[in-house]
């Protein structure tokens, strides 16, 4: 299991890198979370503590799922587990229960019912 600090860094990376893909920049970002410039350079380079709602309204800025972001950095395969091995190693303590529900509604999105009921 990594260090807060290595998933800190981590999902610092991920985001920059979701940021790119998108074709987006860190201005555009500050600017429609209405943040001065030079906010999202101190969170993303370890200056300011990063927290899991930072994260996500970074992803909801640049349109990316916190599901599929979460997964793209800890498990391509299974989504329930990189959710919960998120949750094992966060020190995002005011965050857990939007993780819980998260993983709740994964939960059931993924179960051979929902699965036929879409089919």
């Amino acid at each position: 299991m990594d260090t807060p600090e290595v998933e800190t860094r981590r999902l610092a990376e991920a985001l920059r890198e979701a940021i790119h893909k998108r074709k987006s920049s860190q201005r555009k970002v500050e600017r429609a979370l209405h943040q001065g410039k030079g906010y999202l350079s101190m969170l993303l380079n370890g200056k300011a503590d990063l927290k899991l709602k930072q994260v996500i309204a970074v992803l909801g800025v640049i349109g990316v799922p916190p599901e599929e972001f979460f997964v793209e950095v800890y498990d391509k395969s299974d989504p329930v587990s990189s959710v919960r091995g998120l949750m094992s190693r966060a020190h995002f303590q005011d965050d857990i229960q939007d993780l819980k529900n998260r993983i709740a509604r994964l939960e059931r999105e993924s179960s051979p019912k929902a699965k036929r009921s879409r089919a």
